[in-house]
């Protein structure tokens, strides 16, 4: 099976985007399949996929500059939720930061890929009071809780906020009309699909 090229410690938007240029849309997509993300059967079909003849060029960069604007918003998210909850717990500091920069990492390299358009405000942060404050998980932008004042379920609430992100950016995959951007998501489902194994099963 292809290895899969996961994001790298301290790696930035420019060098990711490098990788993921180097890797076929194929050998990323074999990669995820090892992996604990939803299924991808509507993302794997390769390179080989014959173009939509009913997309137009302009229609489909437009529809791919939405993309990007929606993923972006949602790592936004994501890196709020992480944010909220360092400031709740402080202990989990340590654990959580290099799982926040990936995010901030994946965001930089989506808007590095091309031109974002306005794909709908990101979701409210989440409260590290322990009062609601509307956030989301971190992949749609639902309606959201406050962090957990219990360690453990705080990670927990982590760990299903990346399975929601893992699931929404291969559905993104799936959607991407542009095959770079294609590659990328892919990478980076691949990436939120390793942050639930590194959040464990939400010990702390």
């Amino acid at each position: 099976m292809a290895s899969l090229p996961a994001p790298r410690a301290g790696e930035g938007p420019r060098a990711i985007l490098a990788r993921v240029r180097r890797t076929s849309r194929r050998a990323l997509l074999a990669g995820l399949m090892a992996l604990p993300v939803a299924p991808l059967a509507g993302c794997t079909s390769g390179d080989a996929t014959p173009p939509d003849p009913s997309r137009a060029t302009g229609t489909a960069a437009d529809a791919d500059a939405l993309l990007r604007g929606r993923v972006t918003a949602a790592e936004d998210a994501l890196v709020a939720r992480y944010d909220a909850t360092i400031a709740a717990h402080p202990a989990l500091a340590e654990r959580l930061a290099p799982l926040r920069d990936q995010h901030l990492a994946h965001r930089e390299a989506v808007t590095a890929e091309g031109p974002v358009a306005d794909g709908g405000a990101a979701a409210p942060s989440p409260s590290p009071s322990g009062g609601p404050a509307g956030g989301g998980s971190g992949g749609s932008g639902g309606p959201a809780t406050a962090v957990p004042t219990d360690r453990a379920a705080a990670v927990a609430a982590l760990r299903r906020a990346e399975q929601e992100a893992a699931r929404d950016r291969t559905e993104a995959c799936t959607a991407a009309a542009g095959a770079g951007l294609a590659r990328l998501l892919a990478l980076v489902a691949a990436s939120e699909a390793s942050h639930q194994a590194a959040l464990g099963g939400g010990t702390a």
